[in-house]
């Protein structure tokens, strides 16, 4: 609601001192908030919403946006207790995390992680959705692992901390797509069908490395059972314009083992 007192406050100064209403429409309609105020972040294809609450108000308007976001979703609360937050994290008692609704799982970060989750499980939330990650970097590739809308809380000084993180996932994430194009752009591989799914490449398999190991062996295993696998990579690729799934498996596969090309 803070946001529309100020594009209100903005509209009424512009037209105090005439400013062309085209310009006003112009600024207003293409603004988007930034700096840990209700900002967009997209973690692969997931939705994602950063917001600063450093008070029980704050938290407690943060949650109810939150609740109103339709379907499921799943909560990063970051909480610090430097100087500038102040020592004491006592207000997180007075957060009302009782009103709850299809949060399906919770990430607790920051230096008082433990404190948070501690404070959500005692509000009746279940513990078996508690994932507890005092590092940042690590707790939002946890909420990354999932499908579904994400929200992020911080509070003061954990805010850009919590920015910074989700940048870093991102980019890391579009530095590995970019990658795994130039692998196709200098194959003979399926690349309009691998450019289409890019984004999947992302999701879910880049959350489970191992699990991909696991399905290229027993892919292969039927008809190249004892052979090196540079002929399993051979069977598989025979497969990749006719099974785009199949081309992302193997390209990422590429990568996992850190090739330098795909099959000519």
């Amino acid at each position: 609601i803070y946001n529309v007192y100020n594009m209100t406050a903005v509209a009424a100064a512009a037209k105090l001192y005439n400013i062309d209403q085209k310009v006003t429409n112009k600024v207003i309609s293409t603004y988007t908030v930034n700096n840990g105020r209700m900002e967009k972040f997209m973690l692969g294809d997931r939705d994602t919403t950063l917001n600063l609450a450093k008070n029980p108000v704050g938290a407690n308007m943060t949650l109810r946006v939150m609740n109103e976001m339709g379907g499921e979703k799943e909560l990063l609360f970051v909480l610090n207790d430097n100087v500038a937050d102040g020592l004491d994290v006592s207000w997180i008692w007075d957060i009302n995390f009782s009103v709850f609704e299809r949060v399906m799982r919770v990430v607790t970060s920051g230096t008082r992680a433990y404190d948070i989750a501690v404070r959500i499980k005692n509000s009746g939330y279940p513990a078996e959705k508690i994932v507890v990650c005092p590092d940042l970097d690590k707790s939002v590739e946890t909420l990354a692992e999932t499908p579904g809308k994400k929200f992020v809380i911080a509070n003061y000084t954990a805010v850009q901390p919590t920015r910074a993180a989700l940048k870093r996932y991102i980019e890391k994430r579009v530095s590995i797509i970019n990658y795994l194009c130039g692998l196709a752009d200098g194959a003979w591989i399926c690349r309009d069908a691998f450019r289409t799914f890019r984004w999947r490449c992302i999701s879910p398999y880049f959350c489970s490395l191992s699990d991909l190991d696991d399905w290229f062996c027993q892919e292969s295993k039927s008809s190249t059972q004892g052979k090196s696998d540079d002929a399993r990579r051979g069977r598989i690729s025979r497969r990749r314009n006719s099974d785009p799934a199949t081309l992302e498996m193997c390209v990422i596969y590429c990568w996992r083992h850190d090739r330098n090309q795909v099959w000519r």
